[in-house]
């Protein structure tokens, strides 16, 4: 997320709009143990620094200091003692070192573990948006994880996710594999059969 939205130096000036209109700020991250809140605070952060064009290597005290200001209680005193104090033992901060210690602070084994546990348990709902739906699941627990299934994985568990009837029809009947087909594929044989044009 942040080589995506703010590694790059700034190709335009901040849009005309926040000339005339305040942008608002971030919501404040409290060192909450839950991978979901830390990945919406920190998106919240990286789009507001995108959006003020606060991008590139040259900006990386900015990104600190604008970090800084987006932490309350628990995450604002780590913040402080590990990367502001006059006595803390490292002085070299990086915006992306800083948010990687964070994330290890504050995310514990258990909520770092939740991700892999989902992803495998993750099932087809016909009932709860099908197919789309489970394709949005897998590829958000994948995201999570800290490290992304290979693109043979992610094919795999897909189609293990299926009702029987659905992958017999994909694999038996359509020729498809995790192997040999591309996910876009596979995708489109379950999107298919679940709209009945293939059995």
């Amino acid at each position: 997320m942040i080589e995506v939205m703010v590694s790059e130096p700034p190709m335009d000036d901040p849009p005309h709009y926040l000339r005339i209109s305040k942008l608002a700020a971030p919501s404040k991250f409290e060192g909450t143990d839950d991978a979901n809140t830390f990945e919406v605070w920190l998106q919240e952060l990286l789009e507001y620094l995108a959006t003020l064009r606060v991008t590139g290597p040259d900006f990386n005290r900015d990104h600190l200091r604008m970090m800084g200001s987006a932490l309350s209680e628990s995450a604002s005193q780590w913040f402080f003692s590990m990367v502001q104090s006059p006595s803390r033992e490292r002085r070299d901060w990086t915006f992306e070192a800083t948010v990687v210690a964070m994330h290890r602070r504050f995310l514990h084994k258990k909520c770092i573990r939740s991700p892999v546990t989902n992803w495998d348990q993750m099932t087809y709902s016909a009932s709860c948006g099908g197919v789309a739906d489970l394709y949005k699941h897998l590829n958000k627990y994948a995201e999570q994880m800290f490290e992304h299934p290979s693109d043979f994985k992610f094919r795999q568990r897909f189609l293990s996710a299926l009702p029987s009837g659905m992958c017999e029809a994909i694999v038996l009947h359509q020729g498809h594999s995790a192997a040999m087909s591309t996910f876009r594929k596979i995708y489109a044989a379950a999107l298919a059969y679940e709209r009945g044009w293939i059995r």
